[in-house]
This record gives structure tokens, sequence and C-alpha cells, in this order.
């Protein structure tokens, strides 16, 4: 990708998401300034144990190179690459810190990549299979992002086909992954007073699944609150609650990564005191 149309993407993202952002608040109902801590916190743990999900997810690659996983290692990997990603374009994240893994695990970066659109075409598909069991049309949608992605991987030579006995494991993770984000989806539009079902929630959680495997913007800042707020309405929500819902689990998702970055790298201590205050 030439670097002027990463930049213009970047810039594009930021302006879109700001403009959503406006818009929401422009529009928001009352209640968005009372979240309720009870369904608040909850989310922030689920936001937590997706992080931790995407660290069994990274193991199951390690494990198939019969190599040993560092946890706090695969800890801190997962996390950094989750805050990178959120502000890079097009997953320049996991490039960033794709030589820490190559030199780690001796592997090559060839695998992991690999290894990621593998795991991307699961994880599509289990939006896919949601979208048909619960909404009508939508799987139209994508059945087309698969197609342009399945051509995408063929034209870029970047298939592979050897991590197929790990499609169990990466099932099972990514099939938790969706519930993890309905959860979360689910929680944050109950803090905000809408006494929303799990299906109707599941609209928000197939998109956002969807859009975790690919990058429109750095992070899908903006299409992602966009999308949200299109959607909303399929399910009687305002076109403000619905962007916002998306901006919300960003700052969830961005608190939750940066927390526990400070903690492994020890910035931040609990239970320790100064052995020089006395």
């Amino acid at each position: 990708m030439k670097p002027s149309l990463i930049i213009i993407k970047q810039i594009a993202g930021y302006l879109l998401f700001l403009i959503a952002i406006v818009y929401a608040l422009s529009k928001t109902p009352s209640e968005i300034w009372n979240l309720n801590p009870l369904w608040v916190i909850p989310a922030i743990l689920l936001t937590l144990i997706s992080l931790f999900i995407q660290v069994l997810q990274l193991k199951i690659f390690i494990d198939f190179h019969k190599k040993s996983i560092d946890w706090k290692w695969a800890i801190l990997f997962t996390v950094r690459k989750a805050i990178l990603n959120t502000f890079l374009p097009a997953k320049s994240g996991t490039l960033v810190l794709l030589h820490t893994l190559t030199e780690k695990y001796n592997v090559s970066w060839k695998d992991y990549v690999h290894f990621m659109i593998f795991s991307s075409l699961v994880t599509l598909f289990i939006s896919f299979i949601f979208s048909l069991l619960f909404f009508i049309r939508i799987e139209l949608i994508f059945i087309v992002i698969i197609f342009i992605f399945l051509i995408s991987i063929i034209f870029s030579k970047k298939y592979s086909f050897s991590y197929i006995m790990c499609l169990p494991s990466i099932f099972l993770y990514a099939f938790i992954l969706y519930f993890i984000f309905l959860g979360i989806l689910w929680c944050i539009l109950i803090s905000l007073g809408y006494n929303i079902t799990f299906i109707d929630a599941s609209l928000f959680a197939i998109a956002v699944n969807a859009l975790s495997q690919i990058s429109v913007t750095p992070g899908n800042l903006g299409v992602r609150e966009t999308l949200l707020g299109a959607l909303a309405p399929y399910i009687a929500l305002p076109v403000s609650v619905g962007i916002l819902a998306g901006a919300i689990l960003f700052a969830f998702r961005i608190i939750a990564s940066a927390v526990l970055l400070a903690i492994l790298e020890g910035k931040l201590h609990f239970g320790r005191t100064n052995p020089d205050a006395n």
C-alpha cells in the first residue's frame, strides 16, 4: 500500500470518528451521562478476558511449532499489539511487533501471517453463521466480505492451510470471543438504560466481530462507530446510541489494555511499599 494512501486512510478514520462522536453527542439522550456502574464493571472485566482469549489464540500458534509459551511475554505481546493496532493503519501494530515473535520463538514471520489469515477466516465465518441465525439479508454482507477477503489472500499469495489441524481450537476461541463481544456490548447498552435482549445486541456483536479482522481505518476508528450507528435503528435504538456504544467499547479496550500493560511493565504496583520510606 502506498504511503500516501495509508496517510489518507488514517486521517479519514480520525475525521470520521470525530464527526460520528460530535453527531452522537449532539443527539445523545441524557442517560449517557449516567452510566450504570453495575454494568460498566462486567463490561470492563469482559474486555480484559477478551485480551486473554487472544493470548490463548497465540498459544495455539506457539504450540503448533512445538515451543513453550512464556505467559508474561505473550500477554505483553497481545496488549501492545492491541494498542498499536488502534492507532496504526492496516494491522501495522502486529507487523511492528512481529520481529519480537520471530526472535523469541525462532519462527518465520510468514508462518504467523498465515496463522492470522486462517484465524481471521474462522472469525468471519462465525459472524456469518450468527447473521444467518438471527438476521435476514445481513448475511449477504458477510458473503461479500468473505469473498473479497479470500480473493485478496489468493492474489497476495499469503494463504496457507498448514494450520487446518488447529481448526477445532481456533474455532473454539473465536466462538468464545464472539460471545465476549456480545456480552460487552449488551452490558454497555444495558448501562445506558436500554432493555436490550441478547439477540438484539448480537447484531452489534456480529459487526464488531467481523471488523476486528478487517482494518478499514486505523483501529477501525470512525468505521466501527458509524456502522453501529447505522445498525442501531434495526433494533429500535437511536443512531446516537449505536455510535456511542462503539465509542465506549473503544474506550474500554484502550483503558483495559493500558492498565494491563502498566501493571505488567511494573509501572503500577498493588500492595507494595517503598523500602526507602522509612
